[in-house]
């Protein structure tokens, strides 16, 4: 009987050594950091299956030619709440990116008011198909929806010093987009910038 005690505490022994050997894992290896999400729409619009019908549908028809006399890249602008929504047209006018953003040049260009006329863009109407707003959310919010970035770093755009997260969704399959860049002010975190793209940047 003492031999079969003895073996049984030799192995409550081992085991024990083996778990304060053991390295503790950490809080993404043991599941309770965020999980990475991809993304499907933005401005209610999915790049890679919407055309411009759709677009024109849910935030009007007054947008404008980006380059005068080019149907690639349309926008529409909000001059009083300073903001713009960018989508570029493929093939058969497939959407092939988004852009919603507060730092276009676009948005002071001097503009006629009868051909290019200030469209009320609602930020809630602009938002990430997981709720996702320029203005109103920062990057660590960022990546507690969407996980870890592929990349991130410094970047500066039409001057100004933004912190730039990089989003890749191949490995959700080849039919939604497959890149989303997010930008934020460097100085206060605040999203300025949001690209949806399908199939690349």
């Amino acid at each position: 009987m003492k031999r079969d005690w003895t073996k049984f505490w030799l192995c409550v022994s081992a085991a024990v050594t083996l778990l304060w050997i053991a390295p503790a894992k950490t809080a993404s290896e043991a599941g309770d950091g965020p999980k990475r999400q991809n993304e499907t729409t933005l401005a209610g619009l999915r790049p890679g299956r919407d055309k411009l019908r759709t677009a024109t549908n849910v935030h009007g028809p007054y947008y404008q030619q980006v380059v005068p006399g080019a149907n690639d890249v349309v926008a529409w602008v909000d001059i009083s709440k300073h903001r713009v929504l960018r989508v570029e047209l493929g093939k058969e006018g497939v959407i092939q990116s988004v852009t919603v953003s507060s730092i276009d040049p676009i948005i002071d260009q001097p503009r006629d008011p009868k051909t290019n006329p200030d469209v009320p863009l609602p930020s809630v109407l602009l938002a990430t198909g997981r709720g996702m707003r320029i203005g109103h959310n920062v990057c660590s919010e960022v990546e507690n929806t969407y996980g870890k970035p592929n990349s991130s770093g410094p970047s500066t755009q039409h001057g100004n010093d933004l912190l730039l997260l990089y989003y890749s969704f191949d490995w959700a399959g080849p039919k939604v987009p497959q890149v989303m860049e997010v930008s934020c002010e460097r100085n206060t975190g605040l999203v300025v910038q949001i690209t949806l793209a399908f199939p690349s940047l």
